[in-house]
């Protein structure tokens, strides 16, 4: 007997390009063999050379989808990335917790071309709601540095702020190393339950983004 695929949901924002976003997740649970859904944060239109326009979807339409998705669909996991303001990330970390959903988030803060994506009085909401409801954060140096409240370097100062960010009380810390200065090596630092393990590839040199929408 075939079994079902497992139901995952992506709550992130659309790209025009569909190189980020909620184009890049799907792409990605079709490749690993997961059934996934959506609810759309924001719509933009972007490519790889920048973000031109950012319209942010209302935090209950964002919650609406949401709702109506799982009335329906037995999704277990969601993965969280651009929710952009404030109210979207409080509607979020209250449907994580009504429906014990194991949360991956990547606090997308900005695009990899330097565009903000997120408002500023929105940073605080998702230290405080939705950090310490997820299961595993994956921020890249910049979002790592502003959550630890330290600048990055090396992989020395990754580990500090792995542990830093980990008071948040999330379960797992993932720093993506790619902005991390390293000429032909890449290094991701996981730190869970007091213990690090780091993760070395070499380097890709190619003009892109998404990638840590497809990582995370």
């Amino acid at each position: 007997m075939k079994q079902s695929p497992v139901c995952v949901m992506t709550i992130a924002g659309s790209d025009s390009s569909g190189g980020a976003g909620i184009a890049a997740d799907l792409k990605t649970f079709a490749a690993v063999g997961v059934y996934g859904t959506f609810a759309i944060t924001a719509v933009t239109a972007q490519n790889t050379l920048g973000v031109e326009e950012i319209f942010p979807i209302p935090a209950q339409t964002v919650k609406q989808q949401i709702e109506t998705t799982l009335a329906d669909i037995p999704v277990k996991v969601v993965k969280t990335g651009m929710l952009y303001t404030k109210e979207t990330i409080e509607a979020v970390a209250e449907l994580v917790s009504k429906f014990k959903l194991k949360a991956v988030v990547d606090p997308v803060f900005r695009a990899g071309t330097g565009a903000m994506l997120i408002r500023e009085d929105a940073k605080k909401a998702l230290a405080e709601s939705l950090i310490p409801k997820a299961y595993v954060l994956t921020p890249n140096r910049y979002e790592a540095e502003e959550l630890a409240g330290m600048p990055i370097r090396d992989v020395d100062d990754m580990k500090k702020a792995a542990e830093k960010i980990a008071r948040l009380g999330v379960d797992a810390v993932i720093i993506k190393g790619g902005h991390v200065e390293s000429e032909e090596i890449v290094t991701d630092i996981l730190y869970h339950k007091g213990e690090f393990h780091a993760f070395t590839k070499p380097r890709i040199r190619i003009q892109t983004h998404g990638s840590g929408c497809t990582f995370s």
